[in-house]
């Protein structure tokens, strides 16, 4: 839990970001478990092969089938995205992708050029050939060797540290196996072809994996945005692929729409549409809120803050040590005041000029914050006047703070000014929180301890009258 109420505020403020970064996360860590299943199930397949279980890489009795060697690229694919942020494993990753890729690469020559180059590389031919001789389709199809090249593909930019081309290839990829499920549940073969509902699958899960690696960039950012342009991108996003989807659906199953295939191709071409439509402006939406949003925390930070110092400023202070000061007492806690002032600084500004003057303040904000805790509370009151609130703290460890605090601002060094005329010192009163005491009250006998500290001689602590 943070200590004072300035963190706790810049907690809440930045709770959106924090939730964006949770999120990013989360996926981040789900696309690899999507990789890591995908590898799996195609483990799952190649003993279906191994043991003769058609089952475990035909899901459809005479349909497509995942071919041994589509088996063996996913789980290269599979394997290389879930240990892929793993810098153990990274030269691995990419050399199975190249592999992957390899291996579609010598499909897709073989289909063009009509060779045979991929059935030397074929595990299990034996129930390949079973299968064939039945009259069943088992064969990694073009569109099969084609989808799993530009996953491929994408995870080798990702590792070659192009995440945006990555992201934008991985994208693509989505594209066959869309059209691909599209023809399963629209019952249109030829979307599918050889392609298996299991390689259809496989696809979209690699595919949505990689793209889970690039959480923090481009479409995806702009997506899991937690603004108000991000939530409406969502909900875009999903009701522009679901909505014509299963409408398209319910007009084939009802209607027996005769040319289904033109319907199919017209139903993906509207989801794609819409998509790449939310994405494009997802991204510039995200990219100008992010501007206003920049510009609206300057015009907050100008408000609270101390210009030249970069220290809260006297307004920020009251809101809050004021409440530190409640939450303090309420938990019968110990609470500090330290009112701290330049000695001699208006002879400091006659002798080596205002702009002098302002380098030693930006010094003593320096070494304030370098002094103190996070969790305590401190600000340029104005002038050369500084406070300081300690939280929990007891009378030893506040005395030890305010003498090592003097005894840094008298030992720093300002160039052009400390080597010329001396140390910089400064003198400081401490005062202790009392019960019922207002910010004000302690501030009052800080103060006078403070003025008690300069007729003492200054640079020196005074606690007590």
């Amino acid at each position: 839990m943070f200590s004072h109420p300035s963190q706790r505020d810049d907690l809440q403020s930045n709770n959106p970001f924090i939730q964006q970064h949770l999120i990013a996360h989360l996926l981040n860590i789900s696309g690899r478990t999507l990789g890591g299943l995908a590898a799996f199930l195609s483990f799952v397949a190649l003993c279906g092969y191994a043991f003769s279980m058609p089952a475990l890489y035909r899901p459809l009795a005479h349909g497509a089938a995942t071919h041994p060697l589509t088996a063996v690229v996913v789980m290269c694919l599979g394997i290389a995205v879930g240990v892929q942020q793993s810098p153990t494993f990274r030269k691995p990753t990419q050399a199975l992708a190249l592999v992957a890729l390899l291996l579609c690469v010598i499909r897709l020559a073989d289909g063009f050029l009509h060779t045979h180059w991929l059935n030397s590389l074929t595990p299990f031919t034996d129930q390949v050939d079973r299968d064939i001789n039945q009259g069943m389709s088992n064969s990694m199809g073009m569109n099969s060797a084609s989808m799993l090249a530009v996953i491929a593909l994408a995870l080798i930019l990702y590792a070659r540290q192009c995440p945006l081309a990555s992201q934008i290839v991985a994208f693509c990829a989505l594209g066959i196996p869309s059209v691909s499920l599209t023809g399963y549940a629209y019952q249109i073969e030829n979307f599918h072809g050889q392609m298996s509902l299991f390689t259809t699958l496989y696809g979209i899960c690699l595919s949505f994996s990689v793209m889970s690696l690039t959480t923090r960039l481009g479409v995806i950012k702009a997506l899991l945005s937690p603004f108000i342009g991000g939530k409406i991108a969502r909900m875009q996003a999903l009701l522009g692929f679901c909505v014509p989807f299963f409408l398209g659906f319910m007009f084939v199953q009802v209607f027996a729409i005769k040319d289904a295939e033109y319907f199919g191709i017209f139903v993906i071409l509207i989801c794609w549409f819409a998509l790449t439509l939310v994405g494009v402006s997802a991204v510039y939406h995200e990219y100008v809120d992010n501007q206003r949003r920049l510009s609206e925390r300057a015009l907050i930070k100008a408000a609270t803050h101390d210009s030249l110092t970069d220290l809260p400023n006297r307004r920020k202070f009251f809101e809050a040590a004021e409440q530190e000061i409640q939450r303090t007492l309420h938990a019968k806690h110990q609470a500090w005041l330290i009112m701290l002032d330049i000695d001699h600084f208006k002879t400091i500004n006659d002798t080596a000029g205002h702009a002098m003057g302002d380098k030693i303040l930006i010094e003593i904000a320096q070494v304030i914050q370098q002094s103190t805790r996070k969790s305590d509370i401190k600000c340029r009151l104005g002038g050369e006047e500084f406070a300081i609130l300690l939280v929990n703290t007891d009378f030893q460890s506040a005395q030890s703070a305010a003498e090592n605090l003097r005894a840094r601002i008298a030992s720093a060094q300002v160039d052009g000014y400390t080597n010329i005329y001396g140390p910089v010192t400064a003198s400081l009163g401490l005062s202790q929180i009392e019960t019922n005491d207002t910010l004000s009250d302690a501030l009052s006998r800080a103060d006078e301890l403070l003025y008690h500290a300069k007729r003492e001689g200054r640079n020196r602590v005074i606690y007590t009258l």
